[in-house]
């Protein structure tokens, strides 16, 4: 093969790899009675992960999930086999997002409100909230529901705790947990067993009510480690295309 149809192969290949992934499953928390589960996004159980016990579920988006136990009063760091990375101490961990590196933390078990750590379990910040309020992000903003006392109402916030007034009515009611799905721009919610999804203006998109126990957490993504955006590897591809003009170009003049 040329050297120019490596390096066409080769940008093609980066390019196909650049295609945004699908985040193709959720990790639901199952009230301390099982281990953290994985379905499809159609309600098909696929397995349990990691320590049993599980509340809060999330992703990191870098291959890894976290998974709140709260009983043990700890988030766990999981890999895609449930081998346990990390430990984070906080007492009563309900339903859990991560983002830039920190965790919000949905507490109950004797604890309330919504909790901010660092991965090393330290308190940057807080904000009141009801029993059992779910809780996420969509990389900008976060939200938070009304609890298992609610109607269904997902509330937005900075990135500090704070409402900016905005509100989401999805009918709900009784829910515990809170998932941002970035591949449909939408919000997972669980309740006493069934779960349901939701665009911004709160309209159903799917709903299920055969999958058992409650669900303390929903979290959908997956365990891939995030790839660059094509437009990057375009650029890539160019520099490559550009080194290998230059090579060719030094060997005719040698």
């Amino acid at each position: 093969m040329s050297q120019w149809k490596m390096i066409v192969v080769a940008i093609l290949c980066l390019l196909t790899a650049g295609v945004a992934k699908a985040d193709d499953i959720l990790l639901i928390g199952n009230d301390t009675s099982t281990a953290a589960a994985e379905y499809t996004k159609t309600g098909t159980f696929l397995g349990f992960l990691g320590p049993s016990g599980a509340t809060g579920t999330a992703f990191d988006g870098a291959g890894h999930a976290y998974v709140a136990y709260g009983f043990g009063n700890v988030v766990r760091e999981l890999d895609s086999l449930g081998n346990v990375l990390a430990t984070i101490p906080i007492n009563g961990p309900e339903d859990i997002t991560f983002i830039n590196n920190t965790l919000w933390v949905s507490r109950a078990f004797g604890s309330s409100g919504v909790t901010h750590i660092d991965l090393l379990g330290n308190v940057l910040g807080s904000f009141a909230a009801p029993f059992a309020t779910g809780i996420t992000t969509d990389g900008t903003f976060l939200y938070s529901s009304d609890g298992i006392g609610g109607s269904g109402v997902i509330t937005q916030r900075l990135l500090d705790g704070t409402t900016t007034g905005l509100t989401i009515s999805t009918g709900f009611g009784s829910n515990l947990s809170l998932g941002y799905d970035a591949v449909t721009d939408s919000f997972w919610m669980g309740g006493s067993s069934r779960i349901a999804d939701f665009s911004r203006g709160g309209i159903s998109l799917f709903a299920t009510s055969s999958i058992p126990n409650f669900h303390d957490g929903i979290a959908a993504g997956n365990f891939n480690s995030p790839v660059p955006e094509p437009s990057s590897l375009l650029l890539l591809g160019t520099g490559l295309v550009g080194v290998a003009f230059k090579k060719r170009k030094v060997c005719r003049v040698s």
